[in-house]
């Protein structure tokens, strides 16, 4: 298939695997056997390699292509940096290069006085030049300013973090010379979720992982700094937690928190755009109750790519245009099917509430055939009416259960979820991957932890694949490509968001109001019916009885007695199954949120040249955390919430 032609399935990431390394400086390995030390992080390197690529030759399917691509994530600098760098691009690693500074000003640091090491800037230049032959080489070039070196420096190492999948620190097991030290980065991972092989800076340069806190000794000042028992080398535990990063999670996992739905992971490849969506029930159902009004909704579906070419253009200014490129056919098939099933489903449960209520209607309107003198009916109607609104009952009950049957059978509800999962997480990368951020947490409160953890998911999975796969772009961040870019954030993003979330507040609120309004109407209409009906039969308890007009047919007032409750019933049913009141207070709730980041885009912009790419990644983060936190609370709601019959 060209590259131009229509994707069939949802793309599958290519196996991407990334190392990031932190460590000492010359001036802190005094101590250490560099052939010794290269040896250790060979060793940790190949096991890596090793790994992967068995991994991969035991689950093709899970990726696609044939091709792996692993990456060293280093800054380049003196010592730990370099000497990691030169090792992995040895074994076939492409060179990812976050720097501090642009380039030209990094090259200052490896001339004297300042350099530590002879001829640094060459060999700088060298290594940069042996990640481009490997091919793909990034780099990164930060905005760090001389007057605060330390943050540029730790500004390149939080983008080391961000795009790290296993973390290698060699580290001497002494305390910090100052903040962002190499202690700091190894707790900064652990809370980051990132596993680090800690190498000892000091010969014979044992290593061990840390992934917990527990397994992290107190630096100390005595030698060795580091307990015997800490020194494991332990390459089996390092493969594992390759192939378990690699890896989606094991299906008793992923069922554990909802027992009741199947796995989607293989499913969700497996799926095709629709020709049509004949969903419209819903949709069609929305307009009138929201807006008074039906309007007319296309069945044909468009190519699922290309329905994004105005939200996802290709040619955005900067980074923006390259997140575009590399996460857009991710975004569209998981969007375009959340919504195809989302319509599915909503279809399928305001489709059995209705019909519900016409099989009461048609259980009821044979009473009407009873009344000899009944003057809606010929006496030959009103003989053949009882079987004719049987079958009718019949076939209608028949269809409610074939529609739940099949909505159940094909997981309508949980493709809706899980794929909307999918979509707004690769929304969030697309935010925080063009200016170096880290991935977001899906985060639920503790009370809620049976739902289960979306990290725990194929989803989550997916999504993590995606980012390794993207990684980092090649740019240079200045003070005009920030301003750029949170332009480009407020316009696709951030305004999208809130014209869609004032739009689903005023909606739901409307929708809800309207239902619950109805309900009370047909209370009070059933109450006046009832009322109606008991006058002719007042003087059973000594009461006036009061005639009713003859033309009015005697069985009308108890089925519409029966029917009105019934349509009521329906009605809030479908109130309750669409979560309509509360899908309204999360959007509002929301439009606040999002409107304070507005704000504070705006600040930002009014710095000009002072705007500081630190600053964009704290604000693309939290933006991303507030709609991940989004998603999660939208999964609880929902989770629990399979179509079911009426009644």
């Amino acid at each position: 298939m060209s590259s131009d032609a229509p994707r069939t399935h949802p793309p599958k990431p290519h196996l991407a695997f990334r190392v990031g390394v932190i460590g000492h400086r010359p001036d802190r390995l005094h101590a250490a056997d560099l052939e010794q030390l290269r040896a250790r992080v060979g060793e940790i390197l190949d096991t890596v390699r090793q790994a992967v690529y068995g991994f991969h030759g035991r689950n093709r399917a899970l990726y696609s292509g044939d091709g792996v691509a692993l990456r060293i994530v280093s800054p380049l600098a003196e010592g730990t940096d370099r000497l990691v760098a030169r090792a992995a691009m040895e074994q076939g690693f492409q060179l990812s290069c976050p720097m501090p500074f642009p380039q030209g000003e990094y090259e200052k640091d490896f001339l004297a006085p300042v350099t530590l090491a002879p001829d640094s800037l060459d060999e700088f230049r060298e290594l940069l030049a042996r990640g481009e032959a490997l091919g793909d080489l990034v780099r990164f070039e930060l905005d760090g300013r001389r007057e605060d070196v330390g943050q540029a420096y730790g500004a390149s190492g939080q983008i080391v973090l961000n795009h790290s999948d296993v973390l290698i620190v060699v580290w001497d097991g002494k305390p910090a010379q100052g903040p962002g030290g190499s202690v700091d980065k190894i707790r900064e991972a652990i809370r980051f979720r990132v596993p680090v092989v800690c190498v000892e800076a000091v010969a014979p340069h044992d290593w061990h992982i840390v992934a917990t806190e527990a397994e992290l000794p107190e630096p100390s000042r005595s030698d060795p700094p580091l307990p015997a028992g800490m020194r494991a080398n332990d390459v089996e535990r390092l493969r594992e937690i390759v192939i378990e990063l690699l890896a989606p999670p094991r299906l008793e996992e992923s069922r554990s928190s909802s027992d009741h739905k199947p796995d989607l992971r293989a499913a969700y490849f497996l799926e095709r755009k629709p020709r049509f969506n004949l969903a419209f029930p819903w949709k069609l159902f929305r307009d009138i109750v929201s807006q008074g009004r039906p309007r007319i909704q296309p069945v044909a579906v468009v190519d699922f790519e290309q329905s994004l070419a105005e939200d996802w253009p290709l040619d955005a200014p900067n980074t923006a245009g390259w997140a575009n490129r590399t996460l857009r056919p991710h975004y569209a098939w998981a969007d375009k099917l959340a919504d195809f099933y989302g319509d599915c489903y909503r279809s399928a449960f305001i489709y059995a509430f209705l019909f519900g209520v016409i099989a009461v209607l048609l259980a009821l309107v044979p009473l009407l055939a009873g009344e000899p003198d009944s003057r809606l009916f010929s006496n030959a109607a009103a003989r053949s009416l009882p079987a004719l609104c049987t079958l009718g009952e019949i076939l209608v009950i028949l269809s409610i259960l074939v529609a739940i049957g099949v909505a159940r059978h094909r997981n309508w509800h949980g493709r809706w979820m899980e794929y909307r999962i999918v979509a707004e997480l690769i929304r969030n990368l697309r935010i925080l991957l063009p200016v170096g951020g880290g991935r977001p947490f899906p985060r639920i409160p503790p009370h809620l932890r049976r739902m289960g953890s979306p990290e725990r998911t194929w989803m989550y999975w997916y999504v993590r694949a995606v980012e390794r796969e993207v990684g980092l772009p090649t740019a240079r961040v200045d003070a005009p490509s920030l301003a750029a870019s949170l332009l480009h954030l407020r316009a696709k993003v951030l305004h999208e968001q809130q014209e869609f979330h004032r739009m689903n507040h005023a909606r739901s609120e409307r929708i809800e109001h309207s239902l619950h309004r109805t309900c009370f109407v047909l209370f009070v209409a059933t109450l006046v019916l009832c009322v109606v009906h008991f006058l002719p039969y007042g003087h059973t308890l000594w009461l006036p009885a009061i005639e009713l007009p003859r033309w009015l047919p005697e069985a009308l007032l108890p089925i519409l007695c029966a029917l009105l409750p019934a349509m009521g019933a329906a009605i809030a049913g479908i109130n309750n199954q669409g979560e309509f009141a509360r899908i309204a207070k999360r959007s509002h709730s929301m439009v606040e949120r999002l409107t304070e980041i507005d704000r504070r885009i705006d600040d930002l912009l009014g710095r000009g040249s002072r705007l500081q790419s630190r600053e964009v990644i704290v604000l693309a983060t939290e933006l991303a955390q507030l709609m991940v936190d989004e998603v999660s609370d939208w999964r609880v709601v929902f989770q629990d919430r399979p179509p079911v019959l009426p009644g």
